[in-house]
């Protein structure tokens, strides 16, 4: 069983107002996360350094020694999850969140995804006017249209149309390249 999870799953409802929804929490081995990986779909080159998983089976994966990423994975929990974003954004706002959460709470906290939070929080969150934690509730509330509902709230924040936002940062998007292209273009 992971460490502490009741405690966790309280903070994460309290901060971002959204639930963990999750069956089950399990410490697994290096073969088990990658067997469990696998079985959703994950190709071996996915699996590498990663150190834990929410699967749509809803249990949340440890990898064994990288408990720290419990926070992360029961923010996914909550709502945070790529139905309708890119992994990088999905990924970046997810760990943004999990930081904001420990620092609220007072917990040291193992940040990961450095890159893609530093876009949130320096980029994406200041060009849609909101706050990460406002975001993760856009997202929480309606997984499957977050990425089109961001998509819109660029579109009236800037003159670019909001097919082309969704293009940078819906679930075809495999970097923060082309949302950032985009941002200059809108600053000019």
């Amino acid at each position: 069983a992971c460490p502490g999870a009741s405690k966790i799953t309280r903070a994460v409802r309290e901060v971002l107002g959204h639930s963990p929804s999750y069956k089950s929490c399990k410490v697994v081995n290096p073969a088990g996360l990658r067997r469990v990986m696998r079985q959703h779909g994950w190709r071996d080159a996915e699996i590498d350094d990663t150190a834990g998983f929410h699967g749509e089976d809803r249990v949340i994966y440890l990898l064994q020694g990288n408990e720290w990423s419990q926070l992360h994975e029961q923010v996914h929990a909550a709502g945070i999850v790529d139905k309708d974003m890119s992994p990088w954004l999905t990924e970046g706002i997810t760990e943004t969140v999990a930081q904001e959460i420990a620092a609220k709470k007072g917990w040291p906290h193992h940040p990961t995804y450095d890159s893609y939070v530093a876009t949130v929080r320096k980029d994406f969150a200041p060009a849609l006017g909101l706050t990460p934690l406002q975001i993760g509730d856009i997202i929480a509330a309606a997984p499957q249209q977050a990425g089109g509902e961001l998509a819109r709230r660029l579109a009236v924040r800037t003159n670019i149309p909001a097919r082309r936002w969704y293009r940078a940062i819906g679930p075809g998007a495999l970097g923060p390249d082309q949302f950032k292209t985009l941002l200059r273009q809108a600053k000019r």
